[in-house]
C-alpha cells in the first residue's frame, strides 16, 4: 500500500515532497487538470495540484481492497478505510491501526475502539454503495486458455471465485491462509528430483483448504507433470465444480479426457469451452475440431479447421488437425503437407505426427527422419522413440527398432495413444504379446 507518486512536467514544481497520504484513485483528475482539462464533477478523485503548490487540499478518506483472494483462491475479501491517521481493514476479522502513532500497523485496536470501528465501517459501507450503485459483484472476463496462462506467467490468477455473493464472511480469511498460495506457487516451478515432496505438499494444501480452486488446477496441473492424469482429471472436474465459468480451465481439461481416450467427456467440455469464450478464441476450437476428429464427426472438425484457416493459414494448431482430419479420412499422402508446415514450432510433437503420417504413407525413412527429429527436440520422448522403433522395423533393421520400442516402454507413457503407438511397432515386429500388452495399458489409463 506505501507507493510512491512521483510526477514531472510543465506546471509541477521541481523537489517538493508531499507528505499527505494520496490514492491512484487521483491520477486521473490530477492530470487533467495539469493539461488544462476541468474534471467532471462525478469523477472520483481529487485534484492534487494544490498540494503540489503547497497548499491544502480536501483530506478524503481512502479507499482499498483486495478482492485476489476471493477471486483467485475463494477466501474473504478485504476492504480497507484510511481516515486521517486511522485505517480500517473489514474482514472476517476487523483490524483497526492508528497510523500515527503505529505506522507499521503491528498493535489491533478493534477491540478497544468498537465505536471507531462502527464509525468506520459504516463510512465504508456508505462509500462502496456510490462507487458500486448496483452492487460490487464479480464480472467473469472472457479470456483464452492462452491469455490465461500468459496471465499466470506474469504471476496473476485469473479466476471469478465460483458463484455467490462477492463479500461473504463465511469464506477462510486470506490473512490466516496466504502461505498456502505461496507454497503452491513453489510447489508448481518445481522439476527434478524435488516434484514428489511438491507434489505431497499440494495435496496437503488441497485437503486443507478444500473450496480453494487454485490448489485443485495446481493440484491437476502437477498431476499430469507427475504422470498421473485421473487424478489430474478429477482435480479439473473440481475447479470446475467450485469455478464453472472458466473456459481455460475447461479446455485443458478437454483435452486430457481426449488423451484419455474418453472422447464423449471432452466433446461435451471442449463445447461449453467454446461457448464460455472468445470468438477469435483459435485454440478452444482447434481443441474441440481433434476431439470431434477421435470421434469421426469429421464434417462439422472440417468445418471448424477451415475457419480457423481461414483467417490464420499458418496456424500450425489448425495445420496439424487438419492433417489429422485427413490421415483419418485414409489420405495419409494428402495429409503430409499440412503436418510438414505445422513443423514450424520448435514443440517436436509436430514431427510425430509428421512421422506418423509417413508410415502411413508407407514411407518409412522419412517418417525415421521426422522421429529423429523429435527426438533431438525433446530427448527421451516416448512417443518419438515408439514411433521411431516401429519406423526402423518397417525398415527392416529389426534389432534398433525393438530397441527404441522397449526404451519407450520402459518409460511409462502416460497417454493411451503412445501406447496405441508401441503396440502399432510391435506389431510389425510380429511381438503379438508385447502388442496387447500395450493395447490393455491404453485402455486402462482411459478409464475414468
Amino acid at each position: 500500500m506505501r507507493v510512491p507518486m512521483i510526477v514531472a512536467g510543465a506546471g509541477v514544481p521541481r523537489a517538493r515532497v508531499v507528505s499527505s497520504r494520496v490514492g491512484t484513485i487521483d491520477v486521473l483528475p490530477t492530470a487533467l487538470g495539469l493539461l488544462g482539462f476541468q474534471a467532471s464533477k462525478e469523477l472520483i478523485g481529487r485534484d492534487l495540484r494544490p498540494l503540489m503548490a503547497g497548499r491544502e487540499a480536501s483530506g478524503d478518506p481512502l479507499y482499498a481492497e483486495s478482492l485476489f483472494g476471493r477471486l483467485s483462491c475463494r477466501w474473504a475479501v478485504l476492504r480497507g478505510w484510511v481516515k486521517d491517521d486511522w485505517k480500517f481493514i473489514s474482514g472476517v476479522e476487523p483490524e483497526l491501526y492508528n497510523l500515527a502513532q503505529d505506522p507499521d500497523e503491528e498493535r489491533n485496536l478493534a477491540r478497544d475502539e468498537p465505536e471507531r470501528v462502527s464509525k468506520m465501517s459504516g463510512e465504508l459501507q456508505r462509500a462502496l454503495s456510490r462507487l458500486a450503485p448496483a452492487g460490487d459483484k464479480a464480472e467473469g472476463a472472457r479470456i483464452t486458455a492462452e491469455q490465461e496462462q500468459r496471465l499466470r506467467s506474469l504471476g496473476y490468477a485469473a479466476g471469478s471465485g465460483g458463484g455467490g455473493a462477492l463479500d461473504d464472511p463465511s469464506l477462510p480469511d486470506p490473512r490466516t491462509h496466504v502461505d498456502f498460495y505461496d507454497r503452491l506457487q513453489q510447489a508448481l516451478v518445481v522439476r527434478g528430483p524435488g516434484l514428489p515432496r511438491a507434489f505431497a505438499d499440494i495435496e496437503a494444501i488441497v485437503a486443507a483448504d478444500p473450496a480453494n480452486p487454485f490448489a485443485h488446477g495446481a493440484l491437476a496441473t502437477m498431476s499430469y507433470q507427475f504422470g498421473s492424469l485421473a487424478v489430474a482429471a478429477r482435480e479439473f472436474a473440481r475447479v470446475l465444480e467450485i469455478e464453472p465459468d472458466r473456459p481455460g480451465v475447461r479446455q485443458n481439461y478437454g483435452k486430457l479426457l481426449r488423451d484419455l481416450g474418453r472422447y464423449a467427456d471432452s466433446e461435451r467440455e471442449l463445447r461449453i469451452a467454446v461457448a464460455q469464450t472468445t470468438e477469435d478464441d483459435s485454440r478452444a476450437r482447434i481443441s474441440l475440431a481433434e476431439t470431434l476428429i477421435a470421434l469421426h464427426k469429421l464434417d462439422e472438425a472440417d468445418s471448424l479447421i477451415s475457419a480457423v484457416l481461414a483467417k490464420e493459414p499458418r496456424h500450425p494448431e489448425a495445420l496439424g488437425a487438419k492433417g489429422r482430419l485427413l490421415l483419418t479420412e485414409g489420405r495419409a499422402a494428402d495429409s503430409l503437407p499440412y503436418f510438414e508446415q505445422a513443423t514450424s514450432t520448435s514443440d517436436p510433437e509436430p514431427f510425430i505426427d509428421l512421422a506418423r503420417a509417413d508410415l502411413a504413407a508407407g514411407k518409412a525413412a522419412p517418417a525415421r527422419d521426422a522421429a529423429n527429429e523429435a527426438l533431438r527436440r525433446s530427448p527421451g520422448h516416448p512417443w518419438a522413440m515408439a514411433v521411431l522403433g516401429a519406423a526402423l522395423v518397417r525398415e527392416g533393421q529389426q534389432s534398433a527398432g525393438l530397441d527404441y520400442l522397449h526404451r519407450a516402454m520402459t518409460i511409462g507413457p502416460r497417454r493411451p495413444a503412445v501406447w496405441e503407438s508401441l503396440a502399432e511397432g510391435f506389431d510389425a515386429a510380429n511381438n503379438p504379446v508385447l502388442a496387447a500388452t500395450c493395447r490393455r495399458r491404453a485402455l486402462e489409463m482411459g478409464r475414468p
